[in-house]
């Protein structure tokens, strides 16, 4: 997960579970105050109904009762009983229904002076209070029908809130995190194109007045940058002018060599030799290294074109003049003879230095000194493969193949420097063709594709 995405989730889990406590809490508290509310409410009653049961002549008992069960108490089913102080019965609003009161209710009464609590579907409400100097039980039953109304609605307008409120916090938690990180988004695609063919690539900073942290690690980057293109340039500067001027100097030293050795016989000529094979070896490394500064400074460029067949055959002919006995075969599909099908894009000297190099690879890792080249066109890519026999690598030297100076155990008596298949790669990287090395059935081939 991104943290971008990381970011959105736990801020809107957050804010999801923050407003649930709240709903939680706005509940409770409406509930305690409905509760607070009803029994304020019938406490009002149970002091109403003793003052106008004890006020009124016993002969309007029955216009009390009327009175009580056909005003608004009706909708909270309110039914009221009042006892005297030897706990007998001298009113109830309901005579022909069944008591909600029993024994226990008025032991409450009698001990704590007054209770709130709830039976069955009902509110209770008891008061022991004195009128006119005496005693009386009071209890006060009643449905709070409107407030549970109250709380079911609430129930639902606090479901829905939360509901619509979790949908829009993660919707625009998500919009607003992306929206605030799209220059990371800006970054990563800038820095992506950077590489050692692109390094001039920077970041557009915004002017100081506007600035956020983001576009302070842009500023810092770019000038990071600017100090590593100026340590790449100059380094590679070093090592294409140093060996360019190392070269003549070894050209010289080789003439000179190569007179004495001329005019010198047995164990001076052998050893002077030796110095010739070592100077001629030194520049080839010098020459490797320029190819490898020239790389370093070679841009893809899609207009340029080269032909395979020719690239070649130019290589083979090289190769050849520098070993006579080298035996190289070469197939390739009819299909592949028209002009268009052999052109790929990428500079034809790079190409021919690649092949060059692999032809020389195998020339001296082949036990019978031959190679086999085919030329094939497959799903509009054009598949080369060299092959040759001898000694096989193993995973560990495979996976160091293209590495700078690596030799296999078998290179032990062959001279060479451990460059060559690195400037193949290198080539071949310029212009994202891949190469590939397999071993099979005593044959080191190597696969290189072209893409049309």
């Amino acid at each position: 997960m991104t943290i971008k995405n990381r970011i959105s989730r736990n801020i809107s889990i957050l804010a999801t579970i923050l407003y649930g406590v709240i709903a939680s809490v706005v509940f409770i508290l409406f509930s305690n105050f409905r509760n607070s509310e009803f029994r304020r409410r019938l406490e009002e009653k149970a002091l109403t109904s003793v003052q106008l049961l004890l006020d009124v002549d016993e002969k309007d008992q029955g216009l009390l009762r009327n009175f009580e069960q056909n005003s608004i108490e009706k909708s909270y089913d309110a039914r009221t009983y009042v006892f005297d102080s030897t706990r007998h019965l001298i009113y109830s609003s309901h005579e022909t229904t069944s008591p909600l009161w029993d024994v226990r209710d008025l032991d409450a009464l009698q001990q704590s002076g007054s209770y709130f609590h709830h039976k069955n579907e009902y509110d209770m409400y008891g008061e022991y209070q004195e009128h006119k100097g005496k005693k009386y039980y009071v209890i006060v039953a009643a449905i709070d029908r409107v407030g549970q109304r109250d709380i079911t609605y609430l129930v639902y307008l606090l479901l829905a809130a939360y509901i619509l409120f979790t949908v829009l916090t993660w919707f625009m938690t998500f919009y607003q995190v992306k929206k605030q990180l799209k220059p990371i988004d800006y970054f990563h695609k800038k820095i992506s194109n950077i590489n050692e063919h692109n390094l001039e690539e920077r970041l557009s900073v915004p002017e100081k007045a506007k600035k956020n942290e983001i576009d302070l690690i842009g500023e810092e980057f770019n000038f990071m940058m600017n100090r590593i293109e100026n340590a790449y340039r100059q380094q590679k500067e070093f090592t294409a002018h140093a060996s360019h001027e190392l070269r003549t100097p070894l050209a010289r030293l080789s003439t000179q060599i190569e007179n004495l050795i001329s005019r010198s016989t047995g164990e001076q000529r052998e050893t002077l030799s030796r110095a010739l094979d070592d100077t001629h070896q030194l520049n080839e490394l010098i020459q490797s290294l320029l190819i490898l500064a020239r790389l370093d400074n070679t841009k893809r460029d899609f207009k340029e074109k080269s032909r395979i067949d020719e690239a070649i055959y130019n290589s083979i002919g090289y190769v050849k003049k520098q070993f006579p006995d080298f035996k190289v075969s070469l197939s390739m599909d009819e299909m592949d003879q028209n002009e268009s099908s052999l052109e790929i894009h990428a500079n034809q000297s790079l190409i021919e230095i690649a092949f060059n190099n692999i032809l020389r690879n195998a020339y001296l890792y082949s036990s019978n000194k031959q190679a086999e080249i085919e030329i094939k066109n497959e799903d509009n890519h054009i598949l080369i493969t060299f092959k040759n026999d001898g000694a096989g690598l193993s995973l560990d030297e495979q996976e160091r193949l293209f590495t700078p100076f690596m030799r296999g155990k078998q290179s032990k008596s062959i001279p060479g420097l451990g460059l060559g298949l690195r400037i193949v790669h290198r080539i071949l990287n310029v212009y994202k063709y891949p190469i590939r090395y397999d071993y099979i059935h005593g044959l080191n081939i190597f696969t290189l594709t072209f893409f049309q």
